[in-house]
């Protein structure tokens, strides 16, 4: 079976927080509650009206690959917000490194 985790949103052609083009995923539960949280919607692990949905590691991917063209092989992967399903990460980094085994995948705070 595969994993799924609760996405609350995948933001295409993204340029904030650094140089570059990329697509970030966001998820739900982020346990922090930074002052300057752009996103506190992230923080309950819970579906809100609009904010979520549940997503299996393939079908988060899937999404992923659909902008492949946009990275000029720049080989990063961000997940914006830091979440306690990091197992949710791993399982996506494992597709994404199958497909491409130079693509680094990187949590923002790290």
């Amino acid at each position: 079976m595969s994993k799924t985790g609760r996405v609350l949103r995948i933001e295409k052609t993204s340029i904030h927080d650094r140089e570059g083009l990329r697509t970030v995923v966001f998820l739900k539960g982020c346990p922090l509650r930074c002052k300057w949280c752009s996103t506190p919607e992230s923080q309950r692990m819970e579906i809100e009206k609009r904010y979520g949905k549940d997503m299996t590691v393939e079908e988060v991917v899937k999404e992923l690959c659909k902008d492949e063209i946009f990275f000029f092989h720049s080989g990063e992967v961000l997940k914006d917000v830091e979440i306690p399903d990091m197992e949710m990460l791993k399982k996506m980094a494992e597709v994404i490194r199958a497909e491409d085994p130079e693509a680094a995948v990187k949590v923002k705070g790290e």
